[in-house]
C-alpha cells in the first residue's frame, strides 16, 4: 500500500457474536464466524447479496463455511493464516476493491476453542480430541489459555521474553500485573467482554496460582467462544451507507525474524518498530497523534514489549509506562478499551479493529473516549522463538475523518 491508498478505502460494518457469558457457548467456530459476519452485514445496513468479497482468518477453521452457511457466494474469496489476520485481511479486502473483484468484502474470524476444551476434559486425558486442544487452568468460570499441548506452550515461550524484559530492565511483577488490572478495568465497562462483571485488584493477580514464571493466571488471555467481523468497501460507498465510515490510512508490517531469535538484541521486542515506521508514513502521522490503541495482547509481557516498540515510551520503560495508569481508563494513552485479548474475548487482532472502529465512530458509551480521532491497531501471530512459527507484527492506522 502507497499513500495513494489513504482514505481510499473503509470499515462500514463491524460484527461481535454473543461470547459463553452471553449466550455464544456451544456453537462450532463456523457458526461464530457466521453469526458475526450477519451482524456485521446488519450494522452496516447492507444485505447478504451485497457481500462480494470475504477474507476468512483461518485460526481454527481453513475452510469457507461460514460464508456458505449464509448462503454466499463471494466473487473474491482468500483465506488467510493466524499472523496478524485482521491487519492482513485489510490488505487483501483493499486489493479485492481496488482491482474490481469486489464491491463489499467481509473480513471474519470464528472461534469455539472453550467449548473444544469443555468438550475435551469430558472425554478424558488421552483422547485424540484433548491431544490436540489446550493445556488449561480454571479461575471460577474463567479459563485461560496456557498454550498448545503439542509444543512447549504458548505460556512458556512468551514467558521467555518477559523473563528476559525482567532480566534486562528491572521489570517488576507488580508492572505485569498493571497490565492486567489496567485492562480489567476496561473490560468492566463493556457488556460484550468475556469477564465484564469480574473485578480485578493487584491483590488478587498477586495471589493467582503460577502458570509458568514469571506469568501468574492473570498474565493470560482468555479462551473464547467468538466471532469477529468487519466489512470493508471503498469510500465512495462508504458515503452511501448508515454507519459513520472508519478510513483506513496506513498499514505496515514487521517481521519478528529479522534478528535472529538467538540474537539477544530480539530478546525484549517485536517488530512493532518496523510495522510502525510504515504504516505511520503512509498515513502522516506521528506516535502522538493518537488518541486510542488496540494492541495485541495474548500475555502481559506483550503489553510491555508493544508500548515501547511503537514508540510510547523508551525501551526498558514499558513496565512503568503502564504501571503509572497511562494505558487505563482516565489515562493519558487509552489503549485495548474493550478490554482486548486479557479480559475481553480472544478473537486476535480483529478484536482491535472492531473496537477501534468503535472508538472512531463514538459508540463505546461508557468507555468512549473523548474526541478520539486517530486509532492504532496492532495484531501479531506466530510464536516468538519457535523455528517453524515466524511472527508477523501488523499496524494499521484508522481515523474517521480524510486527511
Amino acid at each position: 500500500m502507497s499513500r495513494e491508498f489513504r482514505d481510499k478505502y473503509a470499515i462500514v460494518g463491524v460484527g461481535v457474536s454473543p461470547t459463553a457469558r452471553t449466550g455464544g457457548q456451544g456453537k462450532s467456530a463456523q457458526q461464530m464466524e457466521a453469526w458475526a459476519i450477519q451482524r456485521a452485514i446488519e450494522d452496516a445496513g447492507l444485505e447478504r447479496k451485497d457481500i462480494d468479497g470475504a477474507v476468512h482468518s483461518s485460526v481454527q477453521t481453513i475452510t469457507d463455511a461460514a460464508t456458505r452457511k449464509l448462503g454466499l457466494s463471494p466473487n473474491f474469496y482468500f483465506p488467510i493464516g493466524r499472523n496478524a489476520g485482521g491487519v492482513a485481511g485489510l490488505m487483501f479486502a483493499t486489493h479485492a476493491l481496488a482491482t474490481g473483484n469486489a464491491k463489499y468484502v467481509s473480513i471474519s474470524l470464528g472461534l469455539s476453542w472453550l467449548s473444544d476444551v469443555r468438550r475435551s476434559r469430558a472425554k478424558g486425558a488421552g483422547s485424540v480430541e484433548a491431544d490436540r486442544k489446550f493445556s488449561i487452568g480454571r479461575d471460577g468460570g474463567g479459563l485461560v489459555d496456557l498454550g498448545w499441548t503439542a509444543s512447549p506452550g504458548a505460556a512458556a515461550v512468551h514467558a521467555f521474553f518477559a523473563s528476559r524484559h525482567m532480566h534486562e530492565f528491572g521489570t517488576t511483577f507488580e508492572q505485569l500485573g498493571s497490565v492486567a488490572v489496567a485492562q480489567r478495568k476496561w473490560a468492566n465497562m463493556n457488556p460484550e467482554a468475556s469477564l465484564y462483571e469480574k473485578t480485578l485488584t493487584m491483590e488478587q493477580y498477586l495471589d493467582s496460582r503460577w502458570v509458568v514464571h514469571p506469568y501468574r493466571l492473570y498474565d493470560n488471555c482468555v479462551v473464547s467462544d467468538i466471532g469477529c467481523a468487519v466489512i470493508v468497501t471503498t469510500a465512495e460507498r462508504a458515503q452511501e451507507l448508515q454507519q459513520k465510515p472508519v478510513y483506513l490510512k496506513g498499514i505496515g508490517f514487521g517481521d519478528g525474524a529479522r534478528e535472529a531469535w538467538w540474537d539477544k538484541t530480539n530478546f525484549v521486542r517485536t517488530d512493532g518498530a518496523h510495522a510502525k515506521s510504515v504504516a505511520f508514513a503512509e498515513a502522516g502521522i506521528g506516535i502522538d497523534d493518537v488518541d486510542v490503541a488496540e494492541l495485541y495482547d495474548c500475555f502481559t509481557g506483550e503489553m510491555v514489549l508493544t508500548v515501547e516498540d511503537y514508540g510510547f515510551c523508551k525501551k526498558g520503560e514499558g513496565g512503568a509506562f503502564i504501571e503509572s495508569g497511562a494505558t487505563a481508563p482516565g489515562g493519558a494513552h487509552p489503549m485495548n478499551t474493550h478490554g482486548g485479548m486479557l479480559s475481553a474475548y480472544n478473537c486476535a487482532d480483529l478484536g482491535n479493529l472492531i473496537e477501534a472502529t468503535r472508538q472512531l465512530r463514538g459508540s463505546c458509551g461508557e468507555r468512549q473516549v473523548e474526541g478520539a480521532e486517530i486509532a492504532l491497531v496492532d495484531g501479531h501471530g506466530g510464536e516468538m522463538i519457535l523455528p517453524y512459527m515466524v511472527p508477523i507484527t501488523g499496524a494499521a492506522v484508522l481515523g474517521n475523518e480524510k486527511s
